[in-house]
């Protein structure tokens, strides 16, 4: 006999249920389907965490790969604008006369500046 038909032949005997083992109770059963459900949500929590980390890994190291090309981009300020050229017909000579901000006192001219009071 072909012995992957043997193989196939002792699993389908162990796949069926035997007929000697009692059902169990319906609060057995709803401590166990209870027990299983929290097993799941730890495993794809923890699952789900350490895809995050790998994710992070790997995004990190990518970041770390590509660190040396965007440097160099990002700490250099941008190039200044050239001005642009000034046209001659466009500016013209102020012929304002030319007169002081603050108002003069004729004491302070008279006496050469000093500004000691001889009092």
């Amino acid at each position: 006999m072909n012995p992957s038909i043997l193989i196939l032949l002792m699993l389908l005997l162990l796949a069926t249920p035997d007929p000697d083992v009692p059902a169990l109770e319906p609060k057995v059963e709803e401590a166990i389907q209870a027990n299983l459900e929290e097993r799941k949500a730890a495993f794809w929590k923890e699952c789900r965490t350490a895809a995050v980390e790998q994710a992070s890994r790997f995004v990190d190291s990518m970041l770390l790969v590509q660190a040396p090309w965007t440097s160099e981009d990002s700490l250099l300020p941008p190039p200044r604008p050239e001005r642009p050229l000034l046209d001659s017909a466009r500016i013209e000579v102020d012929t304002t006369p030319l007169r002081p901000i603050l108002p003069v006192d004729k004491k302070i001219r008279s006496s050469g500046g000093s500004t000691s009071s001889s009092g």
